[in-house]
């Protein structure tokens, strides 16, 4: 669903409500020009974000994109691994991006290692001081050690 046909949406079920009533509209995905989901959820009561359903890039499409509302899905192997903040390099074969926060950090932090294939959901940001961009908001969806170092 377009952002225009969800506000018409909303409109349209104002208009039905009788005495009062409200409707609820539950499980609307709202997608972006270039297939993303836009993030509805957090801490201001909004529908969680559907992490699994995140488009899939590689890490140079998701650089390309520089889309800073949007999340997309990256897999990759991690590098330069940081326990404290779950933060590494996600290398895939296109190119290496910074994994800055991960929001599910707790349940992953003590399991990640060097080498490892992580998949995740995450946004796009440029940390101007450090010139670069970088991975935030992520969720990780899972992590394979087969293949670590």
């Amino acid at each position: 669903m377009t952002i225009p046909e969800a506000c018409s949406l909303v409109l349209q079920t104002g208009g039905i409500g009788e005495n009062g009533k409200s409707y609820l509209l539950d499980d609307v995905k709202l997608v972006t020009e270039n297939g993303g989901l836009v993030d509805g959820g957090g801490d201001d009561g909004g529908t969680p974000v559907d992490y699994e359903n995140a488009p899939a890039k590689t890490v140079s499409e998701f650089l390309a994109a520089a889309d800073k509302n949007t999340y997309f899905k990256l897999s990759g192997t991690v590098s330069n691994f940081g326990s404290k903040y779950c933060s590494f390099d996600l290398t895939d074969a296109t190119g290496t991006v910074y994994v800055y926060s991960v929001t599910n950090k707790d349940s992953w932090s003590s399991s990640i290692h060097e080498g490892g294939t992580v998949v995740l959901a995450g946004k796009y940001d440029y940390y101007e001081a450090g010139s670069k961009a970088e991975v935030v908001d992520a969720y990780i969806l899972s992590y394979d050690a087969s293949t670590e170092i």
